[in-house]
């Protein structure tokens, strides 16, 4: 079969660029002939260097104006046998309105998160009408079940331990100008998107906290993300840090740094370790002493598996759903606050910028947790890996494929 997969381009390093590729690579595998798509906020078109060496394609585009045309133009040229849709569960639904613009009647799937629960009436009677949809996590397949739907199969998001791994924290400091005592400085590290989600202020706040009423010294924070947002909702992380007057102890991501393509391809106005070499995505995560990702809500929360895999420990958000599912009892969980209600309809949770400062500095003074979270976290990453989405995007299009496949069919048995 022809299918076409629209998402972030499969060369791009966010969470949805990793998994179009790891899908496409499944399907291609399986004998599909498969082409990539990329959209986010318009239409993504690939430059000479982005197809690699992939065993799949990718759209190149003719400069439309928008995506409706895109979409039409694509359809149109490459007359695809089925289109997976690659996003969260908000943007899965768009592109469904949009492909039903483009009057598209073959076979179509999804593979979705849902970054909170319940979800939107409207979103779950679109994705009612898809002919599968893959999801990260338990609970998600569980709660879209709850709602009626019926073709809901799960397949975990993945680490490849071949990519992350632990780094000797020692080697990697001497590069740095900012922490060179490895007895008394104490690295946080957040790796986020800079948008409402996130919570980096609360982070930045616990920082605060930190300094200034535990007087913690030789204690630093790194921020993986835009110091402004791109597009959508996020804040002035520099003008916050002034604010709160921790700018000394807050380290950002270089400023011309694009999350989409990672810090190795970004432009090199290195501010973390100034006329050397930039440190790797690898090297920033390894550096930590203990990686911090608190979200409000979440669909399954990748850089946490990452973190894990390179033995830092890990703060995280007890959400009830699916963070909790994906960590266990491999991390610190901060129990929320209080809880909220998203635009979207979704409970949030909220935690205390205090309650973070704590367990932060009970980290950093229990040698004993430090260890115990660090073999925790590397037993964890043993559940997951790619191989369950490549595999069961493959298995969901081959079911539709049998004629006698009844709907909510264990795909295992085929």
């Amino acid at each position: 079969m022809k299918i076409g997969i629209l998402s972030h381009p499969p060369t791009w390093t966010t969470g949805f660029g990793i998994t179009c590729k790891k899908i496409a690579l499944g399907l291609s595998i399986a004998g599909h002939d498969v082409i990539c798509v990329g959209f986010s906020f318009g239409i993504i078109t690939p430059t000479k260097d982005d197809q690699g060496n992939f065993p799949f394609r990718i759209w190149k585009g003719n400069q439309e104006k928008d995506e409706v045309e895109a979409i039409g133009n694509f359809i149109g040229e490459e007359n695809p046998d089925a289109i997976l849709l690659n996003y969260d569960i908000a943007a899965v639904g768009y592109f469904i309105s949009l492909l039903k613009i483009q009057k598209f009647s073959k076979k179509l799937f999804a593979h979705l998160v849902i970054d909170g629960f319940p979800a939107a009436h409207n979103l779950l009677q679109a994705i009612d009408e898809l002919d599968g949809i893959i999801v990260p996590t338990k609970a998600s397949q569980r709660y879209l079940r709850s709602e009626g739907l019926k073709k809901v199969y799960y397949a975990p998001h993945g680490v490849d331990e071949n990519e992350f791994f632990p780094l000797n924290k020692r080697d990697i400091r001497t590069t740095l100008d900012f922490a060179t005592n490895m007895e008394k400085d104490f690295i946080i590290g957040v790796f986020a998107k800079n948008d409402e989600r996130k919570q980096i202020p609360k982070v930045l706040l616990a920082m605060h906290h930190l300094i200034f009423k535990h007087k913690q010294k030789n204690i630093f924070l790194y921020v993986h993300s835009e110091i402004k947002p791109l597009v959508g909702t996020g804040w002035d992380l520099d003008f916050i840090a002034g604010n709160l007057k921790i700018k000394s102890h807050v380290i950002f991501t270089e400023r011309k740094f694009l999350p989409q393509i990672g810090i190795e391809h970004s432009h090199r106005t290195n501010e973390v370790n100034s006329n050397k070499r930039p440190l790797s995505y690898l090297e920033r995560i390894n550096m930590c002493d203990v990686i911090v990702n608190v979200p409000f809500s979440g669909g399954f929360e990748l850089c946490n598996l990452e973190a894990q895999a390179c033995g830092i420990p890990l703060i995280t958000i007890n959400d009830s759903g699916n963070i909790k599912e994906v960590v266990g009892e491999s991390a610190l969980l901060i129990e929320p606050k209080l809880n909220n209600i998203w635009t979207n309809g979704a409970v949030i949770n909220l935690i205390d910028e205090i309650d973070l400062a704590n367990e932060i500095l009970r980290l950093r003074n229990d040698s004993v947790l430090k260890q115990s979270l660090r073999q925790k976290g590397l037993m964890n990453i043993k559940k997951y890996n790619w191989s369950h989405l490549e595999k069961m995007a493959a298995k969901m299009i081959t079911a539709q494929r049998i004629k006698n496949t009844k709907p909510g069919t264990s795909l295992s048995k085929i």
